[in-house]
C-alpha cells in the first residue's frame, strides 16, 4: 500500500502525481455512470409512444368515415421505434455532456498547474491527438477522455460489454491511464494498478494475477465479427464470448474476471487505456499474428506515447494471463 499512500502525500513525485490525476478523473465518471444507469431504469416506456389514433371522439369518428379532420393537431412527433431511438440518442448525448462536466469540475484544482482537458464530445479523435501531442512535446500536462462503444446502446440495453471510457494522462512525459466500465474502474501507471472499490475508494491491485480467481479454461473473449475472416474465428473456438467494445470486455472478463485471454479490437490510442492497465497487471500483451515478446508495462506506456505523436492506431492485440494462453489463441486464429 505504500504506492497508494504516496498518492496522497503533500509532495508526490511526478509518477505518483500522474496516477493521482487519473484517479481524480475516473471517480466522477464512474459515479455518473452508476447514477445514470439506475435512473434510466425508472421511467421511460416505449408503450407511451405507440398510440397513433387521434384523442378526441369526433376526430376518431372522422377518421373512420374518411372525413377530413378539422381540429388543430400538434406537429407530428416520432412514434414507436423512431421515438425510442430518438429518446436514447438524446439520453446518450445528455450523459456524454454530464460526464464531461463532472470531469471538468473534478479536475478544476489541477488547472492552476496548466492541465489541458480534452474530450471527444467537443473534439474529434484527431483534434484531440494533435492537441495532446502538442502538450506532450511542450511538456505540459494533459488529460484526454474518450468514449469507446455506445452510450445509447448501453443505456437502452444495459449490456456491460458495449461501453468503456478511456482516460489518458501525461505529465512530465509519464503516462497513466484509467479505464471505466459499468462494472469496474481501473487505473494504472508503468508499474502499478489500482481498482475503485464499492465505496468509491481506491485499492492497490497485487500483481499475482494467477492467484486472484480461477481461470475459465477454454473460454476466450473476441470482438464481434466485422467481416468473413472474423466470422471464421467462431468455428475454431470452443466457447467464445463476444464483446462489442473489447476494452470493457477485457477489463471486466479478463483482467478482473476469469477469462484467460482476449482479443482487443484495432483501436485509436485514445480508446486504448486498457492496454497499460493490462500490462501493469502483469498480463501478456502483444499484437495478433506477430510472434514477438509480450510488451511489459514500460514498453506499453512508451508505445502509447509514441502513438500520440505518430501513428494513433494500434493493431488487434492479444491480452492474456500468461504467454502460453495468447500463443495458443494466436495459433487458433492464424
Amino acid at each position: 500500500m505504500a504506492s497508494y499512500q504516496a498518492l496522497n502525500s503533500d509532495d508526490p513525485s511526478p509518477c505518483t502525481e500522474v496516477t493521482a490525476i487519473a484517479m481524480t478523473g475516473a471517480e466522477p465518471v464512474r459515479h455518473e455512470l452508476i447514477r445514470t444507469f439506475d435512473a434510466s431504469r425508472a421511467g421511460y416506456s416505449i408503450e407511451d409512444s405507440l398510440d397513433l389514433a387521434p384523442r378526441a371522439p369526433e376526430d376518431r369518428i372522422a377518421l373512420l368515415t374518411q372525413q377530413p379532420i378539422t381540429a388543430d393537431l400538434p406537429p407530428a412527433e416520432p412514434r414507436g421505434a423512431a421515438a425510442a431511438s430518438a429518446h436514447w440518442a438524446r439520453e446518450g448525448r445528455a450523459l456524454h455532456r454530464r460526464l464531461v462536466m463532472h470531469l471538468e469540475q473534478a479536475m478544476a484544482r489541477h488547472h492552476r498547474h496548466g492541465l489541458t482537458l480534452l474530450n471527444d464530445l467537443d473534439h474529434s479523435r484527431e483534434e484531440m491527438r494533435a492537441r495532446a501531442r502538442a502538450c506532450v512535446e511542450a511538456n505540459r500536462p494533459v488529460l484526454t477522455m474518450a468514449v469507446a462503444g455506445s452510450l445509447e446502446n448501453w443505456l437502452a440495453v444495459g449490456a456491460d460489454f458495449t461501453l468503456s471510457i478511456s482516460l489518458l494522462v501525461v505529465r512530465d512525459r509519464r503516462l497513466a491511464t484509467a479505464v471505466i466500465t459499468p462494472r469496474n474502474a481501473l487505473v494504472a501507471d508503468f508499474g502499478s494498478t489500482y481498482r475503485m472499490d464499492a465505496r468509491g475508494g481506491w485499492r492497490y491491485e497485487p500483481r499475482d494475477v494467477d492467484g486472484r480467481v480461477a481461470q475459465a479454461t477454454g473460454k476466450v473473449l473476441i470482438p464481434q465479427p466485422r467481416n468473413t475472416r472474423e466470422c471464421a474465428w467462431y468455428r475454431r473456438l470452443d466457447d467464445p464470448t463476444l464483446a462489442k467494445e473489447t476494452g470493457a470486455g477485457i477489463a471486466d472478463a479478463v483482467v478482473r474476471g476469469a477469462l484467460p485471454v482476449g482479443v482487443h479490437s484495432a483501436a485509436h490510442v485514445l480508446d486504448s487505456a486498457i492496454l497499460l492497465v493490462a500490462a501493469a497487471s502483469d498480463f501478456a500483451v502483444r499484437p495478433l499474428g506477430i510472434a514477438t515478446e509480450p510488451w511489459c508495462s514500460w514498453e506499453t506506456a512508451a508505445r502509447m506515447l509514441t502513438a500520440l505523436r505518430e501513428d494513433p492506431r494500434f493493431p488487434q492485440l492479444l491480452i492474456g494471463r500468461e504467454r502460453l494462453a495468447i500463443d495458443r489463441l494466436d495459433r487458433q486464429l492464424a
